[in-house]
């Protein structure tokens, strides 16, 4: 198994197991944390040039002027935009237009700008822009004031727009803000100007974005609105979505559920989504338009054989469509995946340490960062998907996804310090990249050099014999679980020398793919196993004694079903012993 202690104490007898956990995660303050209030929010006023935006805003309210807003390709983008348009339609503004880009482009196009809105003053640039500093200065020669609302960092500030942007702030120590937090900001500053109370309406699309911008939830201001979001979801359109993914987030709403139920259903939307779709879809977030009524086919038949149509609103219909175009993402990817797979192993390109692989005929872009980061999963190393930039013959774009190793826990930086890439742009350890063709050879040959001592060890936070595993201890951990998000991971445990007989190991479920078996009351459950892996578990023992010896790695949950409660360790990996 590919995995080693990393904490050396292993201290899961601890007395106060929770506090020793977050310990772990670096945040110093367990007892602070787990009981946040509002002394952590940092004043909107270390915003640099957040006052000038204000008062720019003010100025154009007043005169009544047209104010566009650019909204952006993603998550962020989505609920920054809406954040802003409900909040300047509550201070007044009257004529708001709005736009987004084709595929996921990100800022804005001045002179399309210019061309399709001829009569706009303001131009509100969410989650995006600070370094578009040839389109600000079209946009400024053209006597239209430009307000960038953005976390992404530069070099650069720009002479022609007015730009908020934490990164840039030095008074603002929250780095892990995301676009719609510099909203809120800008809103919470808009609100005292004018003597209102508006900023705090969308705090749940805040915990959206913030949730799914990566933010590290370690920070406390970070953590402190995702709590607050969470527990104040008005948003119809988030409601929809809950209710849509109910059951399978168990009708539990937390960081962790809603990374992996509702973040993906509206990513997927905007990567397929046409430019008229994508519109539409920020518009059923910012409640334009939603009166309406749609009949929907169901798959249900009455009596007589005839399929049953059913009424839904303008938010059911808009959740229904998300989740369709999940679907269709998922049976594409998955399909092409297993086409990258073999040829990877034709090519023997497995071999090198970091998985680098041309997919420019292969997978429409919008596919790219969902791909490699199933490709890094499946063969357990960093993966760098490339494709032949349109533009540019010689130059390939694409996206790089690391694994959660011990050993390279920053792939970003670490491509960086090959000085072989144009740019690698986004997070640590997801982002985008662009390489000139000849530097590809050269990157393949320097990361196998750099990296060939390096196995990629996952850590394990605690190795624990399987007589000394506690109720308690699992579920202290399984009461944890909305805590878990972006950098502050569920722990991983090893459970050695466990021994079941080999009666007591079933395939379970609908599809028979769930391998489960029990010893002294604890449950071990293992998702989508393949038939031969269950045959191969259960077969080749020589003993009289019907029993199977093995060592686990898992995550501790509480399973409740029908007002019954289950220890149970999800297994990740196991391996037999003799």
């Amino acid at each position: 198994m590919n995995y080693v202690l990393t904490n050396k104490d292993n201290n899961y007898k601890s007395d106060n197991l929770q506090e020793y956990i977050l310990q772990l995660r670096g945040i110093k303050d367990p007892k602070k944390y787990l009981h946040l209030n509002k002394d952590v929010v940092i004043p909107y006023e270390n915003l640099d040039y957040i006052q000038e935006a204000v008062n720019c805003t003010i100025t154009h309210l007043e005169n009544k002027d047209s104010i566009y807003i650019q909204i952006d390709n993603d998550n962020d983008g989505i609920c920054s935009a809406t954040m802003l348009y409900n909040g300047l339609i509550k201070s007044g503004a009257e004529n708001i237009c709005y736009d987004i880009g084709e595929d996921k482009t990100h800022g804005i196009n001045a002179k399309e700008i210019l061309k399709q809105y001829p009569n706009v003053k303001l131009v509100f640039i969410p989650d995006a822009g600070s370094n578009q500093i040839e389109e600000h200065k079209i946009l400024s020669n053209n006597n239209i004031d430009v307000i960038c609302l953005d976390h992404h960092n530069t070099d650069e500030i720009s002479p022609y727009a007015i730009i908020v942007n934490n990164q840039m702030s030095k008074k603002y120590s929250n780095k892990q803000f995301c676009g719609a937090g510099i909203v809120y900001k800008f809103l919470q500053a808009l609100d005292v100007a004018l003597w209102q109370h508006i900023a705090d309406d969308d705090v749940d699309l805040l915990s959206m974005a913030l949730i799914s911008d990566m933010m590290d939830i370690r920070e406390y201001e970070t953590k402190y609105f995702i709590n607050l979001g969470i527990s104040n979801v008005k948003n119809n359109m988030l409601k929809a979505l809950f209710l849509k993914q109910g059951y399978s987030m168990n009708y539990n709403v937390t960081p962790i559920n809603i990374a992996f139920y509702i973040i993906p259903l509206i990513n997927s939307f905007i990567r397929y989504g046409t430019k008229k779709d994508k519109r539409r879809l920020f518009e059923v977030f910012a409640d334009i338009d939603t009166n309406q009524t749609y009949e929907h086919k169901t798959r249900k038949k009455d009596e007589n054989g005839n399929i049953i149509i059913e009424m839904e609103n303008t938010y059911e219909n808009m959740a229904r469509k998300c989740v369709n175009t999940h679907s269709k993402q998922y049976r594409e990817k998955n399909k092409i995946k297993k086409v990258i797979i073999e040829d990877i192993n034709k090519l023997h390109i497995n071999k090198n340490k970091i998985i680098i692989y041309n997919v420019t005929d292969i997978a429409r872009k919008t596919l790219t960062g969902l791909l490699a980061n199933d490709i890094a999963q499946y063969y357990n190393k960093p993966c760098i998907l490339l494709r032949r930039t349109e533009d540019k013959e010689n130059i390939f774009g694409g996206s790089g996804r690391n694994i959660d190793s011990i050993e390279l826990p920053d792939l970003q930086q670490f491509l960086l310090s090959t000085k072989l890439f144009n740019f690698v742009e986004g997070h640590d350890n997801a982002h985008g990249v662009n390489i000139n063709q000849e530097n590809i050879n050269k990157l393949i040959n320097t990361v196998n050099n750099k990296l060939k001592d390096i196995k990629f060890l996952k850590g394990v936070d605690f190795s624990i014999p399987f007589e000394e595993l506690t109720d308690d201890f699992i579920e202290t951990i399984d009461s944890m679980n909305s805590l878990w998000g972006q950098y502050l991971k569920e722990p991983l445990i090893e459970i050695k020398n466990i021994y079941v007989l080999i009666d007591n190991i079933h395939l379970i479920g609908k599809n028979k793919n769930t391998l489960k078996f029990e010893s002294e009351d604890i449950s071990f459950i293992k998702f989508n196993i393949k038939n031969e892996e269950y045959e191969n578990l259960i077969g080749g023992w020589d003993n009289t004694e019907n029993i199977i010896h093995l060592n686990v790695i898992g995550h501790c949950s509480v399973n409740k079903y029908k007002n019954q409660e289950t220890l149970q360790i999800q297994i990740q990996e196991y391996e037999k012993l003799k």
